[in-house]
């Protein structure tokens, strides 16, 4: 176990040298960027298109031997052992693969067979030296196409066969191959009922190939296998009765890269020259890619990705005392080249803070490299200049996803100052001038039209997408109080305008009593009047409206004179509701009194709410049409812009007259004359409110009939004591 120990510790290169170890300390402290969220109402980000892609193939092509079609031969035994062998340059795998076959049966049975790679791969070549034997009887392969071939064997009743596969694989020079065994796979073979089946899978590397060179291999259950002249190491599973589900996988770095890594690694101290730190940075950039991300040794690819930074960051600590500026370029290019690896995550999400720190390092590469440079200099800088750009479309899509309006627009002034023809000029004035509209649409959604207008002027408070005058509302609030007695009624009404619309308010509210004036005819004393204050710092300030009714009024007449349109719905439904009961009686010296007045404003709130209800509709339907145009055509993205201001200024108009709904309230009290005192009661009553019968009763002596009584008594009093003194 504590050679196992070793090879993890060799193998993930807990062995890079003090500077490189500071990096990986330096790079995990500042750079680890969190994972960011993708985007949805923006355009895909470029990076997300031209993340680079893995090309050499990295799995060895490994061969298993099927039943082609259901049978009752169970698999008893399987062994398989991989030798691996490096010479000449050339590495290659041998692989032996014993398959025990038992028919339990009472007659001869048939097996038709296929030998067929586990993975099927286009650029991977079909084995060399394949053969299938049954004993030492070789069986004819015959092809099937689809990289496949095809043999049977016919297996007597109650007996075993052994089967042999063997071949031999070849290996490019890819940095980490890879060993991948599913026996998952076997699972199509009947298992004897009873024992089950017997594993043994085993890998033999050569001497060759460095033991420190290894991976740790999956699962972690392995044991050490030697053969019996004791030159080979290697490592085994055994497994009984079941198939594993967890595949076999034995990967380690190809020995012309082991010695690369080595010779990096010693020149890469203290000191070195920057072209020894990228070297070894390249060499692990290389091994880290080769890991594909969702496999199971992601912490053996992070490392190689912390080794990777370690090396790039000792080579810009080493930079400024024995590198030129094109070493520096070259380390920033690196570092850029390993950014843009991670800039798109397992889940195939761009990564937003990786892809910031890709356009750092790129813009950094680019202000060391000359803009006369040779062809290959001049290739380096098309390629960062892409880089940076992708870095900043990208972080300008999240940034106007987040609503970061500020920082959008930095993104673009620095897209502005690329070279001509990479960000295009014309598209970014456009941009630019649809954020600013943007950040001004914000500010009219959160109903801040004054921002907004300050912002954006004439395209956010463009009458032609505002909603009709009659159907936004005038007031914010109404508050109205109301004060019934026996012989008039009192109504206060202060009416608070929105602050765009108060002259209209005001001049709405002054006809509408001038009407009241003119068409007064009662006789009755009615009066009407408009109260304002005339100071402009007091434009907050509601309209008092004071209307005073004698009980003889005909108040329904009042009401009809009043605008049939929704922003007068509660003052209507106050007035034709008020017909107060008044019941009087009087029983010797007592009177009673009984006051009640029937109320519901609900009327009003569900006019106000169908209001509101239209305009969200209407805002929908232009958010509807805003979303269906195309908006990478500059005049249409103009059109869907419209839109989308004119959903938010129904919107708002909306939410104005649900809020007026909710601000408002009508306070009503009833007074009536108990005695020498006067009683009264109030209610407040919301749009919301049920109907409420609003009653007062009050009982109290008589004060006329009291007096009466009280002057007959001194009269009866007089005339009884004259009629005494007369008859005396």
């Amino acid at each position: 176990m504590s050679q196992y120990q070793k090879h993890f510790r060799n193998a993930t290169f807990y062995r890079i040298n003090l500077i490189a170890l500071c990096g990986v300390l330096l790079g995990i402290g500042i750079y680890a960027p969190a994972q960011a969220s993708s985007l949805s109402l923006l355009r895909p980000s470029p990076v997300a298109q031209t993340a680079p892609a893995q090309t050499s193939v990295s799995e060895f092509r490994v061969l298993v031997l099927l039943p082609v079609e259901s049978t009752t031969v169970a698999l008893q035994t399987h062994t398989t052992d991989f030798h691996l062998n490096y010479a000449d340059g050339t590495l290659t795998l041998n692989v032996e693969a014993l398959y025990r076959l038992k028919n339990s049966g009472n007659s001869l049975i048939i097996v038709p067979l296929k030998v067929t790679p586990i993975q099927a791969d286009a650029q991977s070549a079909w084995p060399d030296n394949l053969s299938l034997l049954m004993g030492d009887q070789p069986l004819p392969l015959i092809s099937a196409g689809q990289a496949q071939y095809t043999a049977q064997v016919q297996i007597a009743p109650g007996s075993t066969v052994d089967l042999n596969l063997t071949y031999t694989l070849t290996m490019d020079n890819t940095p980490l191959p890879t060993i991948k065994y599913p026996l998952a796979w076997l699972n199509q073979w009947p298992l004897d009922p009873q024992n089950g089946v017997s594993l043994r899978v085993g890998i033999l590397p050569a001497p060759s190939i460095n033991p420190d060179s290894w991976l740790p291999a999956m699962p972690a259950d392995w044991r050490y296998t030697q053969p019996a002249d004791g030159t080979q190491l290697g490592i085994k599973w055994l497994y009984d009765i079941q198939v594993p589900d967890q595949p076999i996988v034995f990967r380690f770095i190809h020995p012309a890269r082991w010695q690369e890594l080595q010779a990096a690694q010693q020149a890469a101290t203290p000191g070195a020259a920057p072209a020894a730190f990228m070297r070894l940075g390249e060499l692990l950039r290389q091994f880290y890619v080769d890991i594909p991300a969702a496999s199971a040794d992601s912490l053996i690819r992070e490392r190689f990705y912390a080794q990777a930074l370690a090396a790039y960051s000792a080579g810009l600590e080493n930079v400024g005392s024995t590198g030129a500026p094109l070493d520096l370029a070259a380390l920033h290019r690196g570092l850029a080249m390993l950014y843009r690896t991670r800039t798109i995550d397992a889940e195939g999400k761009v990564d937003f803070d990786y892809v910031a720190l890709m356009a750092k390092e790129a813009e950094l590469a680019l202000q060391i490299l000359p803009t006369n440079g040779d062809q290959a200099t001049n290739d380096q800088r098309r390629e960062l200049i892409q880089w940076q750009t992708e870095g900043l479309t990208a972080q300008l899509n999240a940034a106007r996803q987040q609503r970061a309006w500020g920082d959008a627009l930095r993104i673009v002034d620095q897209l502005a100052a690329l070279p001509p023809g990479i960000s295009g000029l014309e598209s970014l004035t456009e941009t630019r001038r649809s954020i600013t509209v943007q950040q001004a649409l914000e500010f009219l959604e959160q109903n801040n039209q004054a921002a907004a207008v300050a912002l954006a002027g004439d395209e956010i408070s463009d009458p032609t997408l505002l909603p009709p005058s009659e159907a936004r509302p005038l007031f914010a609030h109404w508050h109205i109080t109301t004060t019934i007695a026996l012989k008039e009624t009192r109504i206060e009404a202060a009416a608070l305008p929105l602050p765009d619309r108060r002259e209209q308010a005001r001049k709405a509210v002054q006809t509408l009593i001038n009407l009241w004036q003119m068409s007064e005819t009662s006789g009755q004393s009615s009066t009407f009047a408009l109260e304002e204050s005339s100071t402009p710092e007091r434009d907050a300030e509601p309209l008092r409206l004071l209307i005073t009714l004698p009980a003889a009024t005909t108040v329904a007449a009042t009401a009809q004179k009043i605008p049939p349109d929704a922003n007068w719905s509660l003052f209507r439904a106050l007035l034709l509701q008020i017909a107060p009961r008044i019941e009087q009686e009087s029983v010797w010296l007592r009177q009673r009194v009984n006051l009640s007045q029937s109320l519901d404003l609900r009327p009003a709130g569900e006019q106000w709410a169908a209001m509101a209800s239209n305009l969200d509709r209407e805002a929908t339907q232009f958010e509807q049409q805003s979303a269906a145009l195309n908006a990478p055509e500059l005049t249409k993205a103009e059109d869907a812009l419209r839109l989308r201001i004119q959903s938010a200024n129904y919107r708002n108009a909306g939410q104005e007259w649900r809020n007026l709904a909710h601000n408002s309230w009508v306070m009503t009290t009833l007074t009536a004359p108990a005695g020498l005192q006067t009683l009264s009661r109030s209610w407040l009553v919301a749009t919301t409110t049920p109907t409420q019968v609003l009653t007062l009763q009050s009982e109290a002596l008589n004060i006329g009939r009291l007096m009466a009584v009280l002057v007959g008594s001194l009269i009866g009093l007089f005339l009884l004591a004259g009629t005494l003194w007369w008859l005396l």
